[in-house]
């Protein structure tokens, strides 16, 4: 994800987790005007999502963690251990039974807002695809132009 900043707008790279009309794990470009937030797709030449200023109601980032299960090896644990002898075959190839969790942390960028014409609210959800660093920037550059803070979930 990249923070630039040219002639009062400031742009972050992110992908789609919820997004209308949007694939999910599409890249994406959120820009931010002085008036708009316009997101854009990286590669396709669809109709960006332009919301005003006054529409938005929130923006924040969020944690969460995914859980992937990876299966072992029990026949390459077992070669390996066959090299300590019929014993290590044994052990090494039971090491492999169980499977390896693995945690991945990931963040998230909310941007809640009401739709055009209601009072209906509705929300954006990305996923950070770089720094920390920039995404918090990029939110608190949008939270001065739009004048709000993040709702508590």
């Amino acid at each position: 994800m990249k923070l630039i900043e040219k002639g009062g707008r400031a742009m972050i790279e992110v992908s789609a987790i919820d997004v209308p009309s949007v694939p999910k794990d599409s890249p994406l470009y959120v820009t931010l005007f002085d008036d708009i937030i316009k997101i854009e797709h990286v590669k396709q030449k669809a109709a960006p999502i332009t919301l005003q200023n006054a529409q938005i109601t929130n923006i924040q980032r969020l944690s969460g963690n995914e859980v992937i299960e990876q299966e072992k090896s029990v026949i390459g644990r077992g070669v390996i251990g066959a090299a300590a002898g019929p014993i290590g075959a044994i052990i090494g190839a039971m090491s492999g039974l169980k499977d390896k969790k693995i945690i991945i942390k990931k963040n998230f960028i909310i941007i809640g807002y009401k739709e055009k014409d209601s009072e209906n609210l509705n929300s954006l959800i990305f996923e950070e695809t770089g720094s920390k660093l920039m995404t918090n920037a990029f939110i608190l550059n949008a939270r001065n132009k739009i004048n709000t803070e993040a709702v508590e979930l």
